[in-house]
């Protein structure tokens, strides 16, 4: 047995981590008091290099970077489109980032 692996309790504390983790981490969907739906967004900007998460509606077509606020077009992050999404749970991506895994 892996040693570090052998204690049940931390192995229970590990466990317990990802499951107090709010929904909307898990499925890339946060959904508004008045019950509109946002659905994640994950971009690189190609001027200052900052990475980040925006949560947009479904009908969005661009976001700006939280570091310089440059605005960027969206796309789907899934060939197939939305609602499908990447391996890292995204809906959308913006500037530079790309899943390589899907290409």
């Amino acid at each position: 047995m892996i040693e570090g692996l052998q204690e049940t309790e931390e192995l229970k504390e590990v466990y317990k981590a990802v499951d107090d983790q709010p929904e909307w981490v898990r499925t890339g969907i946060k959904v508004d008091t008045d019950g509109r739906k946002r659905y994640r967004c994950r971009y690189h900007c190609v001027i200052c290099n900052h990475k980040g998460t925006h949560y947009i509606f479904e009908a969005s077509t661009e976001i700006k970077c939280h570091s310089c606020r440059m605005p960027m077009p969206v796309k789907a992050a899934h060939p197939d489109g939305f609602p499908t999404q990447d391996t890292h749970g995204n809906f959308y991506r913006t500037g530079e980032y790309q899943d390589w895994k899907l290409n």
